[in-house]
């Protein structure tokens, strides 16, 4: 057969036989085809030529499919995921089969999922298999968007392709080019100053900005006063300012205003942090304005004792100052301003200028001196100027009293200080009311006084009282502290508090003290010392202590010693250690050197968390009691009258009689014997009888 010309050479066929040919072709055209076979050659006759051509027709099928491709949001933003549905429909007349749509998508979409109404879905080609007539087959892409560029997605039916099967879909981000300034209104401002930054987000477009967040955290030394935003909420612990939509061509804007605390530059910047749209340009989405603050200074001035003067604000680096009103003091004439409190050199209001805090000191002339001290320069003398300093205050505080304070007198050559509360003491004795005057602590002061009219601490009907805090420590004394004391109406009494000095004192002792605190407590009136005692109107004294480790295991063993005038020392059974106040404190009715010591004392048949053992501890401490010896307290040892009424003395800090002139007839000669003559002298106890 030659398929070139059609003739098939089919050579000879015997009677009574057949031979075939099968032809194969390929169906190129829908139009109905007819197939003609003709003999057209033998060598013999042919009686009935009728039969020598016959034909066979094909009709080929015909589907006409149609192809759509939708996406869900044509203006995603990046990073949003959105759906492209492909949708494949048979418009007939007959079934479609091995049908095929490739589906590859572009780079600046990131493939995660397919779901195919049928068949199967996989490197982009959509194997859709049979699409009957009149039926649609659909395939649901969901694609995550990575690029802001638009992108297009095709579709094209493969198998048939008639070259018309083919949709797309493009889709087209959204864009906004935010950009973002701070500024600042005063750039120089003073410590102190309020100041206000202006932050603006500018939408350049070409679309609306949702979701628009800027981190504005300010720094550190600057202090968060208000903020005022044109769009959403600012909040100041984080930062963030919410803006929300910042729609094509608009503004939205945040005023801080913060408070300048450090004189150190500070820089705020603003940044925008998030949007939900792509922003083609990011270089402008930081802005930053820096503060520097003016270096000024404060000038103080110490009128060392005499009126207050008051300091002078806000002065910049090498400026001058004017003089101000000159401080007076009774008894004194004022010379001057000092640069030192040793007044060496002389301030000079014309001519010397400011370059740092300052602290100018007030020299004074003593008015009783018969030299004239009146220098202005130069080295002083220390009879023409008293050391009669302050720059400080006590502050008064009181049932009736509101924001009082008093100068106090400090003297270097001796350490003290001193402030005297005068009228003010009135208050304590109306009403049974308490006056607090709290000392600060002064650097070279050991001992601190306070000055009181002593018909204040006369008044044995007043349930009034007087605290005097200093860094020494803290006495309470009662309206009554005096009454004891007649013929003084009118006086001023002094009562010192100050650290104790030990190098006179036992060697034993000072190695028990250590470097746990001495105080001395001491009573002026007149200006001389009394021996002060009132077992009436006991005196609080707390004094601040901070334990080592070892003592805090035992703190009822922190104790209160008293320091008689041989150096020996003497068990206060009321001193205990409060961890609340962080003070040792106790009661006295006599003034001395008191010292803070620690002395643990433990019992061989006192075994520890028995429910006895704490207080035996306490006592024992105290040497409220010694035990029964051999290192033996025996609990359980019955106990009489005699050992009951010792410690009971001990408890109250009750000494023993040393040489009684009258006692009960079986008192005997014992360790007890002094103690039931002081019981009896007392009136503690009448004895049993006979």
């Amino acid at each position: 057969y030659n398929s070139t010309t059609g003739v098939w050479a089919v050579g000879t066929v015997t009677k009574a036989s057949t031979a075939s040919l099968e032809l194969q072709a390929v169906v190129v055209l829908s139009a109905t085809q007819t197939n003609i076979a003709n003999i057209s050659h033998a060598d013999q006759f042919d009686p009935n030529t009728g039969n020598n051509t016959s034909s066979a027709t094909i009709t080929p099928q015909q589907a006409g499919l149609s192809i759509t491709n939708t996406v869900s949001d044509a203006t995603p933003n990046v990073g949003d995921t959105i759906t492209f549905t492909v949708t494949v429909t048979n418009n007939g007349p007959d079934s479609a089969t091995g049908v095929e749509v490739t589906d590859l998508l572009p780079a600046g979409l990131t493939f995660v999922s397919a779901t195919p109404s049928q068949g199967t879905f996989a490197a982009g080609l959509w194997t859709v298999g049979t699409v009957k007539a009149a039926s649609t087959a659909s395939l649901e892409l969901q694609a995550k968007v990575d690029s802001a560029n638009a992108q297009t997605n095709t579709a094209t039916i493969s198998n048939p392709n008639t070259g018309n099967n083919t949709s797309s879909a493009t889709v087209t981000p959204q864009q906004a080019d935010l950009s973002i300034t701070n500024t600042v209104d005063n750039a120089i401002p003073n410590v102190g100053d309020t100041i206000t930054f202006t932050v603006t987000v500018t939408n350049n477009g070409p679309d609306s900005a949702t979701g628009v967040e800027v981190r504005d955290l300010l720094p550190t030394d600057l202090k968060f006063v208000s903020a005022t935003p044109s769009h959403g909420t600012y909040n100041s612990t984080t930062g963030v300012w919410a803006v929300g939509t910042v729609t094509k061509a608009s503004s939205a804007t945040l005023t801080l205003q913060v408070m300048v605390v450090s004189p150190a530059a500070q820089t705020n910047t603003a940044t925008i942090s998030h949007a939900d749209q792509f922003d083609p340009n990011t270089g402008n989405n930081t802005s930053s304005a820096t503060v520097t603050p003016q270096t000024t200074y404060t000038v103080t001035f110490d009128s060392r004792g005499g009126s207050s003067v008051s300091k002078i604000s806000g002065v910049t680096s090498g400026s001058t100052i004017t003089a101000p009103v000159a401080p007076t003091l009774s008894g004194y004439t004022f010379v001057g301003w000092y640069k030192e409190s040793s007044y060496t050199n002389a301030w000079n209001f014309s001519r010397d200028t400011v370059s740092g805090n300052l602290t100018l000191f007030a020299k004074w002339m003593n008015n009783s001196d018969d030299s004239s001290g009146g220098d202005s320069g130069g080295s002083s003398n220390s009879s023409k100027n008293s050391p009669v300093t302050s720059t400080n205050y006590a502050v008064i505080s009181g049932t009736g009293i509101s924001g009082a304070t008093l100068p106090i007198i400090t003297n270097m050559d001796t350490s003290s200080a001193s402030v005297d509360l005068g009228t003010l003491a009135k208050y304590m004795s109306n009403g049974g009311k308490t006056i607090v005057i709290s000392m600060p602590a002064i650097p070279g002061v050991n001992a601190y006084t306070l000055g009181i009219p002593v018909d204040y601490l006369s008044t044995p009907d007043s349930k009034g009282t007087l605290v005097f805090n200093t860094n020494a420590g803290t006495i309470t004394l009662p309206a009554d502290m005096l009454a004891v004391i007649l013929g003084l109406e009118g006086q001023k009494a002094e009562i010192t508090i100050g650290r104790g000095d030990k190098s006179g004192m036992p060697d034993n002792v000072i190695t028990a003290i250590g470097d746990r605190p001495l105080i001395q407590l001491a009573v002026n009136i007149g200006g001389k010392q009394i021996e002060w005692n009132n077992p009436n109107a006991p005196v609080i004294i707390s004094i601040p202590y901070t334990p080592i480790a070892a003592e805090l295991i035992n703190p009822d063993s922190i104790v209160i010693w008293y320091i008689d005038g041989s150096g020996k020392a003497v068990f206060v059974p009321s001193g205990r250690y409060d961890p609340v106040t962080g003070t040792v404190t106790f009661a006295t009715t006599h003034f001395s050197y008191y010292a803070v010591s620690y002395n643990q004392v433990s019992f061989k048949d006192v075994a520890a968390g028995t429910w006895f053992g704490k207080a035996v501890s306490f006592i024992a401490a105290r040497e409220i009691t010694t035990g029964t010896g051999n290192g033996n307290y025996s609990p359980d040892t019955k106990l009489i009258r005699g050992d009951f009424l010792v410690m009971l003395m001990k408890s109250y800090n009750i000494a023993a009689d040393t040489n009684p002139a009258d006692n009960f007839s079986d008192a005997g000669n014992t360790y007890y014997t002094g103690y039931l003559a002081a019981a009896m002298r007392l009136g503690i106890s009448s004895g049993v009888g006979n």
